[in-house]
């Protein structure tokens, strides 16, 4: 199931190889939170490593994804699949979202 998780995970962010960010893990998901605000839906994790923060970010430990972002869906079902299985997962963060200051998991 590993194996599983890091290669969807590789094939939804493979266009993001080459922008600016950064890999981290593999690490396990220890707190999902969602949230929906007008019209938009996020995602958001923490992870059982140390803060990984690549674009100087605002930060308060968690990572997120948005409704608007490509792969959404598959990306939440991804992790909290990782997160219910206790199964480690790799993303990649690339830029900062506006209050409460998050890292952005790339899709």
């Amino acid at each position: 199931m590993k194996k599983y998780i890091v290669l969807i995970l590789t094939i939804l962010l493979s266009g993001k190889l080459l922008a600016a960010g950064q890999w981290i893990g593999p690490a396990k998901i220890t707190k999902v939170w969602t949230q929906h605000s007008g019209n938009n839906d996020t995602f958001s994790i923490q992870l059982d490593t140390p803060v990984v923060n690549p674009d100087n970010c605002q930060y308060n430990g968690w990572y997120r994804i948005t409704a608007a972002d490509s792969g959404y869906k598959t990306a939440v079902s991804v992790l909290l699949s990782a997160y219910a299985t206790g199964k480690e997962v790799r993303i990649f963060l690339s830029g900062c979202v506006a209050h409460p200051y998050f890292s952005n998991i790339e899709m």
